[in-house]
């Protein structure tokens, strides 16, 4: 593979106005797919509270009597109300307080990162900006850019920021569909949740240093 990958790139108006080489690790497609799924995975699990929880026969109130004799009574014999089959007893393995979390290597998490930038890639649905250049908090302006480059309609669109300013955070965050993040933000799920990713051109410096 070569050593960088030239991108193009559009300004605000949705025009080309130049290239840009981006080192190759960063749209590396050559991870398995697998690993994309397994980073999700990972990503839910670390969000599960896992507060869940039962009581089992020991914890329920009740128990300590028989409720009736062993024999003679026509019913099916019964040592203690607390049991799991009876109306008000305890859970038999039901769910503990628990974490979901389980690990995956540094190395791992940075092709998976690299695999799902390079799927966007793949499909043209990567999208490289100069800048925004919004100086001032105006959602109309926000929606301006996001026409001019095809993407109003579109679906979910992930951005990634050079710099989260206040002015461009404001802009974006009242368009439905619309997710803005830097680069130290950028993750598997949210590229894979969203239908187009796009980057501006600064952002890509922030990404080669977390993905060397």
């Amino acid at each position: 593979m070569s050593e960088n990958i030239e991108l193009q790139v559009l300004n605000a108006s949705g025009k080309t106005v130049g290239t840009q080489n981006v080192p190759a690790f960063v749209v590396d497609g050559s991870a398995p797919l697998s690993l994309v799924h397994q980073l999700v995975r990972w990503q839910r699990a670390s969000w599960r509270a896992g507060t869940h929880a039962v009581k089992t026969r020991a914890q329920v109130s009740g128990g300590g009597v028989k409720p009736w004799k062993q024999k003679g009574t026509g019913r099916a014999r019964s040592g203690s109300n607390t049991s799991p089959v009876w109306v008000g007893g305890g859970v038999a393995h039901g769910p503990k307080p628990r974490s979901y979390e389980f690990r995956i290597n540094k190395t791992e998490r940075k092709r998976a990162l690299s695999k799902a930038i390079s799927c966007r890639h793949e499909e043209n649905r990567l999208i490289v900006v100069k800048e925004f250049g919004l100086t001032e908090i105006k959602t109309s302006s926000a929606q301006a850019i996001l026409k001019q480059l095809g993407l109003i309609d579109a679906g979910k669109v992930l951005i990634v920021v050079s710099d989260v300013s206040e002015a461009v955070v404001k802009s974006f965050r009242n368009i439905k569909g619309i997710k803005l993040v830097d680069s130290n933000g950028l993750n598997v799920y949210d590229i894979m949740a969203h239908k187009y990713l796009v980057i501006e051109s600064g952002a890509f410096d922030g990404l080669a240093l977390r993905l060397k």
